[in-house]
């Protein structure tokens, strides 16, 4: 909020960039993994409840920065994400073996043995970070979920600048259209809710990358509301 200069800017975003990544999405979905496994997609799809719902509030932050200006806008964000986010932080757990507790909540009893029956079974054991680096499937989730954040990514700072300068919206129409898309979001996460841990979860994903690209495919060529919209809803259930 108090940058100056061109350095100073590349400079603040770098902090943010590695804040956001040291304490955000993925730390928590670490977190949240270690913790549940019957109902993982779901505990993660509340995860992304929150994220989803955190949307609601880019209309007021494009009301701020109207009013308010950029610089009082950011200030506050900062303050409001360490006063909220600190706390919150604090309460979040690890590992549930750390603290007496199993994973799902469900206490775990010695079983006898059978060996017939055990040597059957798949293998359960954990890759280690060579062996996962070596296969195929590691670096192909890698490359798909890299894209799909680069899109999302994409959106976020192009989204609001491409409908204000070639739609000609208004700073808080643009804002209006997130909002939308935070919408969609909200009904992309009860649908994973829903179906997450009873289909198949490469054809999910597959589809949310088609929509995706369709959605973005409605921005680019949005000649009236209908494709804003469209985009809105593909991209935001995505």
């Amino acid at each position: 909020s108090t940058i100056d200069s061109l350095l100073g800017f590349y400079g603040a975003f770098v902090i943010i960039a590695l804040g956001s990544s040291m304490c955000g999405f993925f730390p928590i979905n670490v977190a949240l993994i270690n913790w549940f496994e019957r109902r993982r997609a779901r505990a993660l799809s509340a995860l992304s409840l929150g994220l989803a719902v955190g949307g609601i509030f880019v209309p007021v932050v494009g009301w701020s920065l109207v009013h308010f200006g950029w610089r009082i806008t950011a200030f506050g964000s900062g303050v409001m994400a360490i006063a909220v986010g600190l706390p919150l932080a604090m309460v979040m757990r690890n590992r549930p073996e750390d603290y007496g507790e199993s994973v799902d909540g469900i206490s775990t009893k010695p079983q006898v043995l059978d060996p017939v029956a055990d040597a059957s079974k798949p293998s359960l054991r954990d890759f280690t970070a060579r062996e996962a680096l070596r296969t195929s499937a590691f670096w192909l989730l890698s490359l798909g979920h890299g894209f799909a954040l680069f899109v999302v990514g994409a959106v976020n700072v192009h989204a609001i600048a491409h409908m204000k300068e070639a739609l000609q919206y208004t700073v808080s129409g643009a804002a209006l259209v997130i909002t939308l898309v935070t919408a969609f979001q909200i009904g992309g996460v009860l649908i994973g809710w829903a179906i997450g841990d009873r289909f198949e979860k490469r054809w999910i994903a597959a589809a949310c990358m088609l929509m995706h690209m369709l959605g973005l495919l409605s921005l680019t060529y949005a000649a009236s509301a209908p494709w804003v919209i469209a985009f809105a809803a593909l991209h935001g259930v995505a």
